[in-house]
């Protein structure tokens, strides 16, 4: 994947989605009669990631600069102060939308991204604004000692479907937790990301080194597989290396890497997970190459981009067509994947 390939989806992501009256994107391309005008939080995270991505491209980063600083510009719509603990809410607050539930995992990575954002550019108003959501992810931790295996992270406010402690949110708010750790070094975030990580790790690995998705509060296992699920711990336990210097975290990186790309890399599996999942397990793959150099790593980035690039995407518009109509998260993960193709190995310890 090229500087040229990467730019051309990043182009067609912003032709197609991109609303610069608020700074905002839409949910799909194109609407559908009776969709809300502006995307959920996580697509908005998303298209805010690949922009920034697009940052670190050796031809064409500074070009992205200010389009990143309207991404941020667009996430405020989103902060709800008035919640406790506050946070951003699934949708945007009045007075251009009617808001929505908390969800922690969306939370933890606009957190993450925040984060990267402040590592790239030393801008402590973006580590403050990471800060503010950390409370919010503590307060979603499962105090409950009945429950079966205690702790673990539930996903959502909503009282939409049955509460459920899941791999993603407790993985990603590690991430979070162990990045505030090394930017900040109080203690406490370095505490929350190794008892978030190692509840992941007891609870809901499976013998084949992958992560089941969840587990309910009577001990009930959902074992899907997501490939995400994956990529936070191995970000997170390439974190925990790097803070404590520990190599039984190195190994535990590797060997769930390992597990990951057997798994995901046969019967094509990579493709039939949602391309967003794809995202952020390449993208931690890269943190951890950071540290430890694997071939395979690149290697599967990039089988995975070529044969999307000639079986989903539309030469016409330059969309990625795994769905109709396209959802940006789509768009915005190959953007990502094909972005961080280009980086420069010094900057893989930037990823968040």
């Amino acid at each position: 994947m090229n500087q040229l390939q990467a730019r051309a989806s990043y182009d067609a992501m912003q032709k197609y989605f991109y609303l610069p009256a608020h700074s905002l994107y839409c949910e799909t391309s194109p609407l559908k009669e009776g969709d809300k005008p502006y995307s959920y939080l996580w697509s908005l995270r998303e298209a805010m990631a690949a922009t920034i991505d697009m940052t670190r491209m050796p031809l064409f980063g500074q070009a992205h600069m200010p389009a990143v600083a309207d991404c941020f510009k667009g996430l405020s719509n989103y902060w709800n102060a008035s919640k406790h603990p506050p946070g951003y809410d699934s949708y945007v607050i009045a007075p251009l939308g009617t808001g929505g539930d908390i969800y922690y995992d969306d939370n933890a990575v606009v957190a993450l991204e925040l984060l990267r954002w402040y590592r790239m550019q030393k801008d402590v108003t973006f580590l403050k604004l990471a800060e503010q959501v950390f409370p919010l992810l503590e307060h979603g931790w499962d105090t409950d000692n009945a429950h079966p295996h205690p702790g673990g992270m539930i996903w959502t406010q909503s009282n939409s479907s049955p509460p459920t402690r899941g791999a993603n949110v407790t993985g990603l708010s590690a991430q979070v937790a162990l990045h505030l750790y090394e930017e900040t070094k109080q203690p406490s975030y370095r505490d929350w990301g190794k008892k978030m990580y190692e509840w992941n790790r007891t609870a809901l690995r499976s013998p084949e080194g992958l992560y089941w998705n969840d587990m309910d509060f009577k001990g009930g296992i959902n074992k899907t597989f997501w490939v995400y699920n994956s990529g936070a711990m191995i970000g997170a336990a390439t974190q925990l290396y790097r803070v404590t210097g520990e190599y039984v975290y190195l190994q535990n990186a590797s060997q769930d890497a390992d597990a990951a790309l057997h798994y995901f890399g046969s019967d094509g599996r990579f493709v039939s997970q949602p391309a967003i999942f794809d995202a952020i397990f390449f993208k931690n793959l890269l943190l951890l190459e950071g540290v430890q150099h694997d071939p395979r790593y690149l290697q599967a980035m990039q089988t995975y981009v070529d044969q999307v690039w000639n079986t989903k995407r539309d030469p016409k518009t330059g969309l990625f067509t795994f769905a109709h109509p396209v959802p940006l998260l789509d768009q915005a993960a190959m953007v990502q994947i094909s972005a961080c193709l280009n980086w420069t190995t010094r900057d893989y310890s930037l990823i968040a």
